[in-house]
């Protein structure tokens, strides 16, 4: 028997894309090293799983609750400059 869970998923897009790769898995991997210690993601009702999608400058934070997604800041980014700006997507059903 397998149970037919809903996953829910928001996509955060860099608001200025680094023209190389390597430089975009770069603040990609910071931005996510950041969501993750942050407020957001530690003191969420449910977890959430965040990972580095396969184009550009993006990455996506799942969940099985909806409404921990929606909690989740319209935009996010580095106040130092060590990733810049992401720009949240809507909440969607995951693929």
């Amino acid at each position: 028997m397998t149970l037919n869970k809903r996953v829910f998923e928001v996509v955060y897009t860099a608001l200025d894309t680094p023209e190389t790769a390597v430089d975009c898995a770069v603040i990609v991997g910071r931005a996510t090293q950041a969501m993750v210690e942050s407020r957001f993601v530690r003191r969420a009702a449910v977890p959430v799983f965040l990972r580095r999608t396969t184009s550009g400058a993006t990455f996506s934070v799942r969940s099985s609750c909806r409404q921990a997604l929606s909690a989740l800041p319209l935009s996010y980014g580095s106040a130092v400059g060590h990733f810049g700006l992401f720009e949240r997507g809507s909440v969607s059903l995951a693929r």
